[in-house]
């Protein structure tokens, strides 16, 4: 509780920061497994984050200003709220409560995001969205957009694609 931390640098560790609250961390470079599971609080700038099951469960997270690579990026997570992040990996930002992304981009091959409720603000393309349950989506272009039967209701999401 209440870590305050600069210029980390993380390697094959599993697990860092589980269960953790209170913590702001500034330079993070990360390719331990499942880092930030189940914590809350949490404030990161300028990180490059490249693991599985990142920001898993989270309570209030803030990131700016970084890369965030992995299967599973911010799964169950509650107040997620990215700003100018690049992501990329598969199924990110799924099942998430009250997720909010501001100016961020997406790596070309990242898909089926956004089963979750959301705000996003997104610069440039996003290969593939899937269920998003309700709140609003924006970006440049879509990819596919899959809207099935498992879709969560009240699956009123809007999404917008930028005037350019």
């Amino acid at each position: 509780d209440g870590l305050t931390l600069d210029n980390v640098v993380l390697h094959n560790g599993t697990y860092p920061f589980m269960h953790c609250k209170n913590i702001k961390i500034r330079n993070l470079e990360s390719d331990s497994m499942y880092v930030f599971q189940y914590c809350q609080n949490v404030e990161i700038h300028n990180a490059r984050i490249n693991t599985k099951d990142s920001f898993w469960e989270v309570d209030n997270v803030t990131v700016y200003d970084s890369e965030l690579n992995g299967e599973f990026l911010g799964w169950h997570s509650r107040g997620l709220h990215l700003i100018n992040c690049h992501i990329s990996g598969e199924q990110p930002l799924c099942y998430a409560t009250d997720l909010v992304l501001e100016n961020c981009t997406f790596d070309s091959e990242c898909d089926r995001a956004f089963d979750s409720t959301l705000q996003a603000d997104i610069t440039g393309h996003i290969k593939s969205v899937k269920n998003p349950t309700s709140g609003h989506i924006t970006a440049d272009s879509f990819g596919e957009i899959i809207i099935d039967q498992n879709i969560k209701q009240p699956a009123d999401c809007i999404i917008t694609t930028r005037k350019q």
